[in-house]
């Protein structure tokens, strides 16, 4: 591992950079100061200390009580029987020596103390079959209420990630995914901890009385006091630092980028264009330039291992000797001083409690661990997020009177009015030089139908977005109806609004629900369904389906065969055939079913505003021009925005064409007047119609 360090703009931190594998590990630490050798307490580190465990028990009290109400009593079962399952062997531990004692007092002395080894016998059986009772009953429980906590926070985290809006999750992207099942993991890792602390203390009340009846205070330093130092020391820990971690190894990244032509989504593009002996081959020369580097698919942890260091392991070695060593000196000293069954009890739960110590589940460490995972599934897995801001205006918004006594106007019933002054843009994640926009300014107003064109590139569905306010734009200023956009309430502002954009994006759901969709609440209306398909230009294709409007594209079926790979016509290998799987539709026909999804979301009484980005690149001619006849015919109460490389047809209807070029607004007006202007939208238009006459 190579170090470096870089002081920071903060005067008392430091950064420690490792590499750790394939990842660049980055540890911030406090300055070491020459008074820190001085003081015994490091009052500040103290402080910092303290607030962090009052900030880990509060998560830690959150989490469990969030599982406690999924289902108390499972609750209960599963901690009691975790608690039950390391508190056993050392309570068992103290009645096998009960019995073992009066045995050999009996031996030894010849005294008539049966009614003592028929007692102590009695509680042994007795714990022996209540173990076998909680254990029966925790595992029957265990992984049904495991499952649950899974599902619990699988819906937590389904909703927080649908709550998100483009700018949050763009920011999320390419970060670690937090996982449903990582609940149950942490939630493991605390009742283990519990556990082991239950199992730990009981272990050394167990020492504590054999050491009493030995008469040693030495005894009990060494049973006690050095595991319990062995399991506060160690090295420094990625866990208690504030750290990153990133992959910065380009070769394995190499490696990672080819393997996912391997992927369905490739496999066309593989087949036709005979690349899959140039993947192969560049994965070799990846491989091969990454040498010997490991993956270290958990940095944290691995760097973490490699700072365990060769004291900490002879110390954990003599640590575990040592009582057995000084039982022995004591022995040979004096030999009727210690009973047998005491020096076994003895020895036995001092290597027990050492090992205990040395395992990883005990050391806060773990806690740590634990703590950071649910602090994952409740925070996410960036520090912070500037989420777009909702404000408290409600939309639309009604006519009123105001105090003054004069009208205020509400909403036009007309549709949406926008007014851009100054607007800039760009991508949070974006390295051009150039912005997205730059400088736009204009007016829509109230109903009019807007065409917005311009070259690849321009800034078209950059303005598209910023119009739906699935962005805030960088600078300057958008009103909505003479309002700012940020002062009005989110998702009352998106019901206003439909989109139909160029991703075609299909959901993984029956075509039916796909297009039912763009009015959840309608989503089982099969007549609005169909009536919005016929406008959309989808009913044709779907009616030819087998199960029609029920086709799944992706049913999401998982199969599994075992020894059929050498028999392909056994039945079994016949029905695993037959079993559905994923339906390739056209581009078209997706197009077809997205514009359907929009016109179900016209349905709604509320839409002020449509967007029209790019929809039709897979239509032919007839089926681009039916659709925009419909959409044209649904214009009425809405401010309609049309983006598409084909607007010939569509200039007639346009109350104002806005033409853009490198992120700027180059020009404006109507048809007529941009062709005289002869500059941006008339070569495009001129080029358009030159293709069109080839």
């Amino acid at each position: 591992m190579s170090k470096q360090q870089t002081t920071t703009s903060y005067d008392n931190i430091v950064i420690e950079e490792y590499d750790v594998g394939v990842y660049r590990l980055k540890v911030a630490r406090r300055k070491r100061q020459p008074r820190d050798f001085l003081l015994l307490v490091k009052w500040p580190q103290l402080v910092e200390n303290l607030t962090e465990a009052k900030e880990m028990a509060s998560d830690i009290f959150r989490f469990m009580g969030d599982i406690y109400r999924i289902s108390p009593l499972k609750f209960t079962g599963v901690v009691g029987g975790h608690a039950w399952n390391y508190i056993e062997i050392p309570f068992n531990m103290y009645l096998r020596s009960l019995l073992l004692e009066a045995i050999e007092t009996r031996l030894k002395t010849g005294e008539n103390n049966d009614w003592r080894i028929l007692s102590s016998l009695s509680l042994f059986v007795l714990s022996s079959t209540l173990t076998a009772a909680v254990y029966w009953a925790f595992f029957s429980k265990r992984n049904l209420f495991l499952e649950q906590i899974s599902r619990h926070f699988q819906l937590h985290l389904l909703k927080e990630s649908l709550g998100d809006d483009l700018a949050t999750a763009n920011a999320k992207s390419g970060h670690e995914v937090v996982a449903a099942n990582e609940a149950k993991n942490q939630f493991n890792l605390l009742v283990m901890f519990l556990g082991n602390v239950l199992g730990l203390s009981g272990r050394m009340a167990l020492i504590f009385e054999a050491c009493r009846r030995v008469g040693d205070p030495v005894l009990v330093v060494i049973a006690l006091i050095m595991p319990i130092m062995m399991s506060m020391m160690g090295g420094a820990s990625a866990y208690t630092s504030k750290c990153i971690a990133y992959n910065n190894n380009e070769p394995d990244k190499r490696m990672k980028s080819l393997t996912k032509m391997s992927e369905q989504a490739y496999r066309q593009d593989v087949i036709l264009g005979g690349i899959a002996d140039w993947v192969v081959s560049e994965f070799k020369k990846a491989f091969e330039a990454r040498g010997g580097v490991l993956s270290a698919d958990h940095p944290f942890r691995d760097w973490n291992s490699s700072n365990r260091n060769l004291k900490l392991n002879l110390f954990n070695a003599v640590a575990t000797v040592l009582p057995m060593l000084y039982l022995a000196l004591k022995v040979i000293n004096n030999p009727t001083d210690i009973s047998l069954v005491s020096m076994t009890i003895l020895v036995e739960s001092s290597t027990g409690l050492i090992e205990m110590a040395k395992s990883p589940l005990i050391s806060p460490l773990r806690l740590r661990v634990a703590v950071e995972g649910i602090r994952r599934i409740y925070y996410g897995t960036r520090p912070t997020y500037k989420k777009m801001m909702s404000g408290a205006l409600p939309y639309p918004v009604p006519n009123s009177t105001g105090n003054d006594g004069e009208a205020e106007i509400g909403t036009s019933e007309k549709g949406m009015k926008f007014e851009l002054s100054n607007v800039s843009f760009s991508y949070p994640s974006s390295r051009s030089t150039q912005p997205a926009l730059d400088n736009v300014s204009f007016t829509i107003k109230p109903g009019q139908l807007i065409i917005l064109v311009g070259k690849n590139g321009s800034g078209k569905s950059t303005l598209v977005r910023i119009l739906s306010r699935l962005y805030d734009q960088t600078s300057g200023e958008v009103l909505i109806d003479d309002r700012s956009s940020s002062a009005y309430h989110l998702g009352d502002l998106k019901r206003s609004i439909a989109l139909l954009s160029q991703d075609n994006l299909m959901y993984p759901f029956s075509l039916g629900e796909n297009i039912g969709l763009g009015n959840p609440e309608k989503c089982t209306d099969h007549e609005r369904i169909q009536t919005a398909a016929e406008r959309g230009g989808a009913s044709g294709f779907i009616a030819k389906l087998k199960q029609g409007f029920d086709t799944n594209l992706d049913p999401k079926v998982k199969t599994l065969s075992l020894n059929l790979h050498k028999d392909p016509d056994h039945p079994l290998a016949k029905e695993l055939n037959a079993i559905q799987k994923k339906i390739e539709i056209s581009g078209g026909e997706k197009q077809r079913v997205v514009a359907s999804r929009t016109f179900m979301r016209l349905e709604l009484s509320g839409i002020k505003f449509v967007a029209v980005d790019e929809p039709t690149s897979a239509l032919d001619a007839d089926g681009e021009l039916h659709l925009f006849k419909q959409l044209l015919a649904r214009r009425e109460g809405k401010t309609m925005v049309f983006v598409t490389h084909r607007f010939g047809h569509l200039t007639k209807h346009a109350d104002l064409i806005l033409c853009m070029k490198e992120g700027r607004l180059v020009e404006s007006g109507s048809h007529e007047e941009l062709m005289k202007v002869d500059g941006e939208y008339a070569t495009l238009y001129n080029t358009q119609a030159a293709a069109y006459s080839i």
